[in-house]
């Protein structure tokens, strides 16, 4: 079962998707604060700054992520990705490093 946190990103990503960027923020910024809600994942909170235009500090939670190896970064890879969510970044040179990243991992192993 995913958890609170889980929930609260994906509802953040969807409200800034949807448009709601106001309520979005105040998810994302709800949900940086060190609070007791538990583990918060780099990958999660990685998205939904990312989907409310936070570049920068999107793909560095993103790289915490790949440090921390969280599974979820599966998703970025095309093949694999079955929402629209990538499709803005996969130009970028962080989101192509981080897929390659993901590629080498996966012969290393």
């Amino acid at each position: 079962a995913a958890s609170g946190f889980e929930n609260c990103a994906q509802a953040g990503i969807a409200h800034a998707m949807d448009g709601n960027t106001m309520m979005a923020l105040k998810i994302l910024n709800e949900i940086k604060d060190p609070s007791p809600t538990g583990y918060q994942s780099p990958y999660d909170v990685g998205m939904l700054s990312l989907a409310v235009n936070h570049i920068d500090e999107g793909f560095d939670l993103l790289e915490q992520a790949w440090a921390k190896r969280d599974p979820k970064l599966v998703f970025l890879r095309p093949e694999f990705d079955v929402t629209p969510f990538w499709q803005p970044f996969r130009e970028q040179p962080r989101y192509q490093e981080l897929v390659q990243k993901l590629y080498v991992s996966q012969v290393a192993v």
